[in-house]
């Protein structure tokens, strides 16, 4: 049936690949994301949870190089958004190779957000903490909840 379409010149089959790629980035075409019903509840989440004072978020971001492309942003998301709110966070991980994303992310947020809000300061140790990998992945998790004293469950 398209057995025809074997003998079309490998030429021209570059020449449209080119033009299919090449005219969007030319005319500067773009797309909107679609909006994500998860990612909606999520915002929606933080927006609505009431935080005190002393009250902060936990953050674990189990994400390593292979999964920086998609994980990274979703964390820079979700860390702006506290961020932006003056939720006070602890990142930390499950996963040994996230080691350097626990550090590198929240930095980088806050920097972006300090040249877009001239005068604002976040600062590490007062706006967020970084308490690392933590080993015992499954245990760590469950006891989170169940633990009266977290300092005391995330001391080295």
């Amino acid at each position: 049936m398209f057995r025809h379409l074997q003998d079309i010149d490998r030429r021209v089959i570059y020449l449209l690949l080119l033009l299919a790629l090449g005219a969007p980035l030319l005319l500067r075409y773009s797309v909107k994301p679609a909006r994500m019903a998860s990612a909606e509840r999520l915002f929606k989440v933080v927006e609505e949870t009431k935080f005190g004072p002393n009250d902060i978020a936990f953050i674990a971001m189990d994400l390593g190089p292979s999964t920086k492309a998609e994980n990274g942003p979703q964390a820079e998301v979700i860390i702006e958004h506290l961020m932006r709110r003056r939720i006070k966070f602890a990142v930390f991980s499950i996963y040994y190779q996230s080691e350097p994303f626990l550090e590198s992310i929240p930095m980088g947020v806050a920097e972006r957000l300090m040249k877009e809000m001239v005068g604002q300061v976040w600062e590490y140790g007062k706006d967020w903490v970084n308490l690392g990998y933590r080993p015992g992945a499954d245990s760590l998790i469950q006891g989170i909840p169940k633990s009266k004293n977290l300092a005391e469950l995330f001391a080295e």
